[in-house]
């Protein structure tokens, strides 16, 4: 159902059917068991070799996802240096990578919280997607609220959007306020903004670099106004 649904959403996410996943296990361990109980002969241990055979298969694919690094050294033999293009070629063959670094990065933002703390207040967090705010919110100290402001960058809407208020649906609430926001890439804020100021934040590991953000002190929030698109051109 999902893979054909996929058509429609270009191809989907691999999360999306985890209930199936799960269901079906458990219905593989039943068939596993009674073919293992009934078979006989040839089959019992040809059966037998490709349980053990998955098992392994299992073992090794968890240790490659949860400790990439070691195979790092065999893969920088087919990427190319970073450069403007790909700052983090390794990305290109080890996806695991977008799931770590994100102590290097709030732990940039707490520096930051606690810097405009001390002189301005405490600052409003803040992510360009929806994807991020929940990561941001988790690793930072004290578990912070962080509001999404996927909408007013072409963003998908999420769960974000109904808690109440928010910069999106109510800048009045937020008018004036000093804001850090979280991003991959820079954003023009101009219009937003009276002033902001650009930091960068780059995870290593084993001196190669592995994932890069920007995160961004933006003072007197305006609104965003008309770059956010009519309610019934967004959707979820």
């Amino acid at each position: 159902m999902f893979f054909l649904f996929g058509f429609k959403t270009g191809g989907g996410e691999p999360n999306w059917p985890v209930t199936a996943y799960i269901s079906g296990l458990v219905l593989g361990v039943i068939w596993l068991a009674g073919e293992l109980q009934s078979a006989a002969g040839g089959y019992r241990r040809v059966t037998r070799a490709g349980l053990a055979v998955a098992c392994l298969a299992g073992v090794a694919l968890s240790l490659a996802v949860h400790c990439s690094t070691w195979i790092h050294p065999l893969l920088l033999r087919f990427t190319e240096p970073p450069s403007a293009e790909r700052p983090f070629p390794l990305r290109r063959f080890d996806p695991t990578l977008r799931l770590r670094g994100w102590r290097t990065l709030t732990a940039e933002v707490d520096r930051l919280r606690q810097q405009l703390r001390e002189t301005e207040g405490e600052p409003i967090l803040a992510a360009s997607g929806w994807s991020l705010p929940g990561l941001i919110g988790f690793y930072c100290e004290g578990h912070p609220t962080v509001y999404s402001l996927g909408p007013a960058f072409g963003d998908r809407c999420s769960q974000y959007d109904f808690w109440r208020p928010n910069p999106i649906h109510d800048s009045g609430e937020f008018r004036g306020r000093t804001f850090l926001i979280v991003a991959g890439s820079a954003l023009d804020l101009a219009d937003v903004f009276e002033e902001v100021e650009t930091y960068h934040v780059v995870h290593t590991e084993n001196g190669q670099p592995t994932a890069g953000w920007v995160i961004l002190v933006c003072r007197n929030f305006r609104g965003f106004g008309p770059r956010l698109k009519p309610a019934h051109q967004r959707h979820f």
